[in-house]
């Protein structure tokens, strides 16, 4: 639309979806993967990326168990 380029540098990987239309993936300095952002997010290909988005944390869909993680019952108090 505006023919810009614009480099977003960061962490929370919820912002990146929402903001870029094409995503880099670097680790140790290097670009590992790139891509249209959707496409990167629902099929990564390297290793690196997919435990980048298995790190996000989500929120349970409605009706779904939360599950219990340290110190916590799975029932609310």
């Amino acid at each position: 639309e505006h023919e810009l380029t614009l480099v977003f540098v960061s962490h929370d990987l919820t912002v990146v979806r929402h903001l870029c239309d094409r995503i880099a993936v670097m680790q140790s300095g290097r670009i590992v993967e790139q891509g249209g952002t959707a496409e990167v997010y629902a099929a990564p290909q390297q290793p690196y990326t997919q435990s980048l988005l298995d790190a996000v944390p989500r929120l349970p869909e409605p009706g779904q168990d939360r599950g219990t993680g340290p110190g916590q019952t799975g029932r609310p108090a």
